[in-house]
């Protein structure tokens, strides 16, 4: 079973995958939780492939949004024994296409997958870090005349008859 989403430097999975890893990336993940703190406060943890360390993200309320919001990150490297904490809030960092950190069986996982189809339509790649800012965002949502959920808004005149 694929598990997370992996781009050039890393593999990214939400902490509710990390018990399906296998032992060696497990492990250590396990030995950057030891130095990071409870795995419980991240959404998601970031395996650098090459360097030795481990990222943990924390968003906003990454459950309930679809497009939560960077809050913090904190790096562990792992050869050097030291941690590295990182506050992105008011940053505008969005994490789009939350479905391909979890699994398939995900409770949610359809209306993630639809939500990201939608955001496709609009020209996001999914390419972590590149993708627009919260405000860049608001504004391609008002270009196109959509809500938050990226449905077509009703205008005033609409909604009254």
């Amino acid at each position: 079973m694929n598990l997370g989403w992996q781009d050039e430097q890393a593999l990214y999975v939400h902490r509710s995958v990390v018990d399906m890893l296998p032992g060696v990336l497990r492990a250590y993940v396990g030995c950057a939780t030891a130095l990071f703190g409870d795995l419980a406060q991240a959404d998601l943890v970031k395996i650098h492939k090459a360097s030795g360390k481990v990222t943990f993200l924390v968003y906003d309320d990454f459950e309930a949004k679809p497009l939560p919001e960077l809050q913090h990150r904190i790096k562990v490297n792992l050869k050097a024994r030291w941690v590295q904490a990182f506050d992105h809030r008011g940053s505008g960092q969005l994490l789009y296409f939350k479905e391909r950190f979890l699994t398939p069986d995900h409770p949610e996982i359809e209306e993630m997958t639809t939500f990201s189809a939608k955001l496709r339509k609009l020209g996001t790649t999914g390419q972590m870090g590149c993708e627009p800012t919260k405000n860049e965002f608001d504004a391609l949502l008002a270009r196109h005349g959509l809500n938050e959920n990226l449905n077509k808004r009703r205008s005033i005149a609409n909604a009254t008859t």
